[in-house]
């Protein structure tokens, strides 16, 4: 038995199922895997089966937006050409990474852009007087957020320098749960609570972060 045309196949299998499931990159992989074997050539019953489903996953492939917009007339197929094939798909598989790579840092910088622009809008209005407007600014700075730990901090000295220690003390609580120095943060906390009157719950923070 070819075990190279019985894993070929398998993989051939594997992209149809991606394809069903819309994941047009993972169909793409498993072709590429599926020709990196086919291309050295395989034989017995399974090449047959094999040359079917890829002309098959070809054919699919040719109808979506990935291969279409660089390819209008789709990319031909023909057994005996796995080895060009495999040279098509496999750029074509780097190139749509390289582009999802690019977007995605594109996207990430835009992101933190806009978070940066809301925390410095917010602590202008913090230092006019406009507290709400303040809060309005730091409420979408939050929903920007997903790893930078370090701005629940910054908005809490923000409210603590303009004397809104119950403010500051709601995003120093977020604080104490991601920023890698709880300790600072906690005694932030400590203080945003004693000057918001909040005695007992500044000692119960002092307790639970052992800053006493």
């Amino acid at each position: 038995m070819d075990s190279g045309g019985k894993m070929a196949k398998e993989h051939l299998a594997r992209a149809k199922a991606y394809f069903q499931r819309h994941d047009v990159m993972r169909a793409l992989e498993a072709v590429v895997n599926a020709l990196q074997i086919m291309q050295r050539g395989i034989t017995g019953p399974d090449k047959t089966a094999a040359d079917s489903a890829l002309r098959e996953m070809v054919a699919q492939l040719n109808r979506t937006e990935e291969i279409s917009s660089r390819f209008p007339k789709g990319i031909p197929y023909k057994p005996g050409v796995e080895k060009q094939l495999h040279a098509v798909f496999n750029q074509l598989l780097q190139s749509i990474r390289m582009e999802q790579e690019r977007e995605s840092y594109t996207q990430t910088l835009e992101r933190k852009q806009k978070l940066d622009r809301l925390l410095n809008y917010g602590r202008k209005l913090l230092e006019a007087g406009k507290v709400q407007d303040a809060e309005g600014a730091f409420q979408e700075a939050v929903e920007c957020y997903v790893d930078e730990h370090a701005m629940f901090r910054m908005m809490g000295e923000a409210c603590l320098a303009v004397k809104q220690p119950r403010m500051a003390a709601k995003y120093l609580k977020q604080a104490v749960k991601v920023d890698k120095d709880r300790v600072r943060v906690g005694q932030l906390l400590v203080r945003a609570l004693e000057e918001s009157g909040n005695i007992p719950a500044a000692r119960k923070m002092e307790a639970e972060l052992k800053l006493s």
